[in-house]
């Protein structure tokens, strides 16, 4: 769990986690000012006590290190140690089956070739049809609201991304499969992250699964969520919600263990979303930005 300086989000996951299945939790906090950092410290130490049957560990980041290099070294510490883990911030929200559900889907990436990474977060709140039970299903996009990854696959993240990575991508059969408009969509979102002090890691690991021919196994039904938008102490989520991930909600049952046979139908919803990587949402974006202009004017 990555953590900064929100007690009441800490709070809220561990209670979340306390009714889930139990399996190892390591803390990591960025590093803040001392009143913060001594709120969070007797808030970890007394939940630990209270809570004996949790195996929960946790550290405090000696300085602020920013929301990219703090996700990085944590995650790199942790697999030191671990084989594969399950990675959530402190602002999304866990179903009661959240766990059972992403170990079920470290299962089937373990048998497949062509996954990399599993997720939780899925445009659907809960079933999309009465009739269909809520399964997996492989996308090319990355949702970093409650994702699962293994050692292996993490040693080839870069933070900071290569001057030439567009020359890389070109061997890559996934991202030659692409349209024109997305892959310029794609590179321009790269470019912003191809630097010493990249301001975010997401894109970097978007980057990672076309570099590597690989997808992400999601959920039909969204089993985690992300409730820090508007936030002040946010980073990447100050702006409002997206209308279309609707109210914050979660499937809180048990995801079958087997790939849809419609994961392309959802896909192309990804596109629309997730991915926002489409002709109609670069247009619609470009309108609000008109309107936005118009209205302030």
């Amino acid at each position: 769990m990555l953590g900064f300086k929100r007690v009441d989000f800490l709070k809220k996951r561990l209670s979340e986690l306390s009714r889930n299945q139990q399996v190892p939790i390591v803390i990591s906090i960025d590093g803040s000012d001392f009143s913060t950092e001594r709120a969070v410290t007797d808030f970890l130490n007394e939940f630990v006590a209270q809570n004996p049957d949790m195996k929960i560990t946790y550290k405090i980041q000696n300085m602020n290190l920013g929301l990219a290099r703090h996700v990085f070294k944590a995650i790199t510490e942790v697999l030191n140690d671990f084989e594969q883990i399950i990675v959530i911030e402190d602002d999304i929200i866990l179903s009661e089956n959240f766990i059972s559900n992403m170990l079920g889907g470290f299962e089937i990436m373990n048998r497949s070739e062509d996954i990399g990474l599993i997720g939780g977060f899925s445009m659907f709140p809960l079933k999309t049809m009465c009739f269909l039970d809520p399964k997996w299903r492989k996308s090319i996009y990355f949702p970093a609201w409650g994702w699962g990854i293994n050692r292996e696959f993490w040693k080839d993240f870069q933070l900071e991304l290569p001057p030439n990575f567009e020359e890389i991508l070109s061997h890559s059969r996934l991202w030659q499969s692409q349209s024109l408009f997305r892959k310029k969509m794609w590179c321009y979102r790269f470019q912003k992250v191809a630097n010493e002090n990249p301001y975010t890691w997401d894109y970097q690991m978007q980057y990672l699964l076309f570099r590597r021919d690989l997808r992400t196994l999601l959920t039909t039904s969204r089993i985690s969520d992300n409730e820090g938008f508007d936030s002040v102490f946010a980073t990447n989520t100050r702006n409002r919600r997206p209308r279309w991930m609707g109210r914050e909600m979660v499937f809180n049952g048990i995801v079958k263990k087997e790939v849809s046979k419609l994961s392309r139908l959802y896909q192309v919803g990804d596109a629309y979303t997730i991915g926002g990587d489409t002709r109609i949402v670069r247009a619609i974006a470009q309108i609000s930005q008109v309107l936005r202009f118009v209205i302030r004017k």
